[in-house]
């Protein structure tokens, strides 16, 4: 870690390179040129001839010399009066200075006063006080050393004297005495005249600039030249002067005090010095000002007697051409020369300008000479705002304040509306794939599916699903007719180039690249880029600073080019956010030195929001510090402005540290992330958080790798989210078989997708997974089911399905017709047959399409359960069985039909007994009856069953049956010899001789 110098280390570099470089620049007096010779310069020259001119004529008492500030009204007289070698003027000066605290509170009668004042007050201190012996007002001056003399003198006189008048010194003779006391006599005499001379009664004391002088009456408020005009006349008719110069007296804005003054020079000239019997001395005020004191376009000329223009040295229009010349061997821009130019118009401020550029350059070593001169000069124009600006606040700081927060949102926007961008992209591109499939699908000729019905239905979706999940079909492209897969196709030329135009891929990636390169200049944002209307919207009015920052002279470092510090001063700018809890963005600051700031730093300041610095953090890092970093970092998860995400992109090496330091409980937002350097672990230890886009974005990551089903293995084995394990399998799993499925407990997943590939053997294998301790419910699971119902027709049967299997699917609700009978068509001999209970766990359609092929035992409970579900008995019982299970369990037949079936089928004597004992649970008038009759007779040809048809069609017919027959004496005879008789076909049976049923 490189720490700042201090400031004497840079001191003494800059101090030897000045050395070394052997070209000192030395600044600049400010002070007025005096030293211009006329024969050099003819303008000044005709200056000097148009004062000599003024001044000689004794008409003109007020003369101005005008011009705006800086034009070198200054520069005219101070050289004048030096080259003529005048000695005859009082000079009087008002400069004031722009304060922070408003002046117009300030009464104007006080303002007057305290003008007045300080003329006087700088007259006085001008003319020496042996020539106004009489004023009243007394100046404070040292006494000078033949004074002093003269009082010791006196004193040592009076000693003598008194010591011979009291015999102390006998040695002095009279003589010497009378001498002594002449000369004691002599000094007292001055003395009294003196002090008569300077005699006063009232004191008023002036103060300016440290130097007091003692007037009249300092509460008194009324006009001085009014109230003291004998004084002051005395003043200057005494001072052997005539010229009074007045400099910088407009700068007050006060007409008033002009008045004043000419008012004075009026008396002045009035009470005039006789020097010749025709001729008087006369006073001329000269009056430097600016040409606007006075509102009136003739008030100038009705106050002044000449008045000399002063054409300015320095304007806007030469401004640049004169900081070129004092910057001619410094490499600045001619365009910040000319921007300067626009706002300096004082030569005297051009020069300052320099001076403080060389002092900042050689104390700060700094070497962006454009931002210094810029900073130097906004310094000059606008020192009022300059000492906030130079600490980073003031209207300045506002501005930068809203452009950060302008900022932020800006890359919000762009952010989310990419996002949007991207995920309807992929929105097209899915619809787009779907459509061409289909319509290539189409094309093909691939247009339907086999019903279970036997005829055919529309499907093409059903194609397009199987073929995206692994399933080859003959497609013609281009003319030309293959066998395609899935993963071949979207490898083609034909499908990119489909799906580019079908899903506006050229406006998408025109449209991604300015996003992105937006995102990348908002990122960085500089000083220039801040808008207009942010000025104007805070109302802050400062055109040279606009103009500076707009043009890039005045950047973002320029805290640095103008200030001493420890690191550089986004140190202070840091500390200050920190400390004030602020809520600048300070996450990108350079910062240096850190191990002080760190020392300086308490470990409260670490757990703030405000610590999130990219180069503290990494700096922590990287030396270990324990308990600041854990705050520190603890700070970042719970940060919600992606602190850790951009963090992790410029230092991606210290993921792992991070990671550790976090314990594994990191929650980054991945769309924030520039690149997948550390996505497997962050995907596999789950350090995201589990949201839409993270999901559709950590999907990304995996389709780019096109990794093979047992490089996926290594995530879907692992602990990541299920959702995701989800978009896996659904999205990049290719189909496989049971056995190579990670977890047992995804195989519902990859049925849900068509991810198993079909054959008997994985669908006996999903079986095992349904009875296996973690599922033992003994039903199919919806996904299993689904899976069956949408690829039976693509099953092929090599091997058997486990037994089990068929007695879950025949129960199960969901599985569908078709299905349950292509299954059980396939239904190995070897499995035992389903017995009566079964009904109870299948529907009727199941059960029927069992009966379809035969699967149920031949017992008498299954007949009477089918019997009783209407089920046909002959689909699954032979009539001969039919006939043996009712005899053999006494029963009789309730059904007509199978009655009637039985009787065309079977001749055997067990068959018409059922018939004759289950006769009796039909009407008479029961039609079928006559054809049961005929159809037992036609196969056995026994006349007593063609008896009983007769008997009972002439019945039915309304007809008296005939009542001669006879019957053998059977009993299934007697049967239905006695339902007929019940019924009231027949009267009584009699039995005759001959063992013959009679009828009477």
């Amino acid at each position: 870690m490189v720490e700042s110098e201090t400031i004497s280390d840079q001191k003494s570099i800059i101090d030897k390179d000045i050395k070394n470089s052997g070209n000192e620049k030395h600044l600049t007096s400010l002070a007025p040129e005096i030293d211009i010779k006329t024969e050099n310069n003819h303008n000044i020259a005709n200056y000097f001839r148009h004062l000599d001119e003024g001044l000689e004529n004794p008409s003109n008492h007020n003369i101005a010399i005008t011009g705006k500030y800086g034009s070198g009204k200054s520069t005219i007289i101070d050289n004048y009066l030096n080259q003529r070698n005048k000695n005859d003027f009082l000079r009087v000066s008002l400069a004031t200075f722009s304060l922070n605290t408003d002046r117009k509170d300030k009464n104007i009668d006080d303002e007057n006063s305290e003008l007045e004042h300080s003329i006087i007050n700088q007259i006085l201190y001008q003319i020496n006080s042996k020539y106004i012996p009489l004023t009243n007002f007394k100046i404070k001056r040292p006494i000078t050393f033949k004074i002093r003399v003269f009082f010791l003198i006196e004193i040592l006189n009076i000693i003598l004297v008194a010591g011979t008048k009291l015999k102390f010194i006998d040695i002095i003779n009279k003589f010497w005495v009378g001498v002594l006391l002449f000369s004691l006599t002599a000094f007292l005499l001055i003395n009294a005249w003196v002090f008569l001379k300077h005699v006063q009664f009232r004191n008023l004391k002036i103060s300016f600039k440290n130097i007091d002088a003692n007037l009249v009456d300092l509460n008194d408020n009324d006009n001085l030249f009014e109230k003291y005009i004998d004084e002051i006349i005395y003043i200057f008719q005494s001072s052997g002067k005539k010229v009074l110069i007045v400099e910088d007296i407009d700068r007050f804005n006060n007409i008033k005090i002009f008045q004043q003054l000419r008012e004075l020079n009026i008396k002045l000239n009035n009470n005039g010095i006789k020097i010749t019997k025709n001729k008087q001395k006369n006073w001329t005020f000269v009056y430097l000002v600016k040409d606007n004191i006075f509102a009136g376009s003739t008030d100038r000329v009705k106050f002044f007697d000449l008045i000399i223009p002063v054409i300015p040295y320095i304007t806007t229009s030469n401004s640049a051409l004169k900081l070129k010349k004092l910057f001619s061997n410094i490499n600045i821009d001619d365009r910040l020369f000319d921007i300067l130019g626009s706002y300096i118009d004082d030569y005297r401020l051009l020069k300052n300008t320099y001076n403080e550029f060389l002092v900042f350059q050689e104390n700060l070593g700094n070497k962006d000479f454009n931002q210094l001169l810029a900073l130097v000069a906004y310094k000059n124009v606008s020192p009022k705002y300059f000492d906030e600006f130079q600490n980073g606040r003031g209207h300045f700081g506002i501005i930068l304040s809203k452009f950060k927060n302008d900022i932020l949102t800006k890359q919000d926007e762009l952010l989310t509306e990419k996002n949007q961008l991207e995920k309807k992209h992929s929105e097209a591109i899915a619809e787009s794939e779907k459509e061409l499939l289909m319509i290539l699908f189409i094309r093909s000729g691939i247009t339907s599916v086999p019903s279970p019905y036997g005829y055919t239905h529309v499907d093409i979706m059903h194609h397009v699903d199987l073929f995206i999940n692994g399933s080859s079909y003959e497609l013609t492209i281009n003319e030309d007719r293959r066998e395609w897969t899935y993963n071949e196709l979207i490898d083609s030329d034909f499908y990119k180039f489909s799906i580019h135009n079908a899903s506006g891929e050229e406006q998408y990636l025109n449209r991604l690249s300015q996003l992105n390169e937006k995102i990348k200049l908002n990122s960085n944002p500089r000083f220039k880029d801040i808008p207009r209307q942010l000025w104007d919207e805070n109302q802050i009015n400062d055109e040279l600073l606009f103009a500076l920052v707009k043009n890039g002279y005045i950047d973002e470092h320029y805290l640095d080019i103008i200030n001493h510090s420890y690191g550089s001063s986004q140190n202070e700018i840091f500390k200050r956010n920190v400390y004030s809890e602020g809520k600048e963005n300070v996450t990108q600051l350079e910062l240096t030195a850190i191990n002080q700031l760190v020392r300086i730093l308490s470990l409260s300041d670490f757990y703030k929001p405000q610590i999130l610095n990219f180069h503290l953090l990494h700096y922590l890092i990287e030396n270990d510090y324990k308990d600041k970093l854990d705050a520190m970092l603890y700070s970042a998860m719970n940060s919600t402005d992606n602190f850790l995400e951009e963090y992790l992109n410029r230092y991606p090496n210290d993921f792992e540290k991070v990671k550790e330091l976090s314990k594994d409980t990191l929650t980054l937002d991945l769309s924030k992330l520039v690149d997948n350097f550390n996505f497997k672990s962050i995907l596999q230890n789950n350090f995201y958080h589990n949201n839409d886009r993270n999901q559709k974005i950590a999907l990304d990551f995996f389709s780019a790798r096109n990794l093979s089903n047992e490089e996926m293995n290594e995530y879907l084995s692992g602990d990541i989210y299920s959702s995701l394990k989800t978009l896996l399998i659904k999205n990049i799993i290719k189909p496989v078989n049971i056995a190579d499925i990670a977890s047992a407990e995804l195989i519902g997943q990859y049925l849900d997708f068509d991810k198993i590939l079909l054959s008997i053997k994985n669908i006996n294998a999903c079986l095992i997974y349904l009875n296996s301790d973690q599922n033992n419910s003994q039903q199919l699971t919806t996904s299993f089911v689904g899976f069956i119902n949408k690829n039976i027709d693509n099953i092929v049967f090599d091997e058997n399905l486990y037994k089990e299997l068929y007695d879950l699917i025949v129960q199960s609700k969901d599985t569908k017709y078709k299905v349950i009978n292509i299954i059980f068509k396939h239904y190995p001999k070897i499995y035992s047959k389903y017995n009566v209970n079964s009904f109870n766990d299948m529907s009727l359609q199941n059960a029927k399409i069992l009966v379809k092929y035969q699967l149920f035992e031949q017992t008498w409970n299954v007949l009477k359960k089918m019997e009783k579900l209407s089920i046909p008995l002959k689909d699954i019982f032979s009539n001969k069985e039919i006939v043996y299970l009712y005899s053999d369990n006494q029963a009789t037949i309730l059904s007509i039909s199978l009655l009637n079936s039985v009787a065309q089928t079977e001749s055997g004597p067990e068959a018409f007994d059922l018939f004759a004992k289950s006769i009796s649970n039909f009407q008479v008038n029961e039609k079928k009856l006559i054809d049961v009759f005929n159809n037992f007779y036609k196969n056995n040809k026994k006349s007593d069953i063609s008896k009983f048809a007769k008997i009972l069609t002439a019945y039915q017919d309304d007809h008296k049956p005939m009542l001669s027959y006879k019957f053998a004496n059977t009993d299934a005879n007697k049967s239905i010899l006695k339902w007929f008789y019940d019924n009231g076909i027949i009267p009584a049976l009699n039995l005759d001789n001959n063992d013959k049923l009679t009828i009477k």
